[in-house]
């Protein structure tokens, strides 16, 4: 996990993680309820960095925070019957950059996984030569 309950309520209004979460109409966040989108969002993350990383990131950057927050966030809209625009943008926000880090074109500051070794070596082979000093004489 990068992010945490107490992640989710810094980042966004207390009011709409109640609305979100509270289905028994206490008035508090259904920690449940928001652990689960939490980790939801990780096991989203790891399919997308675990290509290039070792997973979990132990020492991660903030940027994996926000985006399992956002990521959770998004998760819990879909629920609802009207998601703001604002989730949905933040949400493909994230996974652009999700894809980028899997494709090598962003990089997290982690351990990475080494790379494999081919094995074997590499052999070209090419006709004898056409062209060469001595059959251009006269030229």
């Amino acid at each position: 996990m990068y992010a945490t309950i107490d992640d989710m309520t810094n980042r966004f209004a207390l009011q709409e993680l109640v609305e979100l979460t509270d289905g028994a109409e206490i008035g508090a966040v259904n920690s449940t309820i928001v652990s689960n989108a939490l980790a939801d969002a990780a096991d989203l993350i790891n399919s997308y960095v675990g290509k290039l990383y070792v997973v979990p990131i132990t020492a991660h950057p903030a940027i994996l925070t926000r985006y399992q927050c956002e990521i959770a966030r998004y998760n819990l809209w879909a629920n609802k019957d009207a998601m703001p625009d604002i989730v949905a943008e933040q949400y493909k926000a994230a996974i652009k950059w999700l894809t980028d880090v899997s494709n090598g074109r962003a990089i997290i500051n982690a351990e990475g996984i080494a790379a494999t070794q081919p094995e074997g070596s590499i052999e070209m082979v090419a006709p004898g030569r056409i062209m060469s000093r001595h059959s251009l004489e006269g030229f």
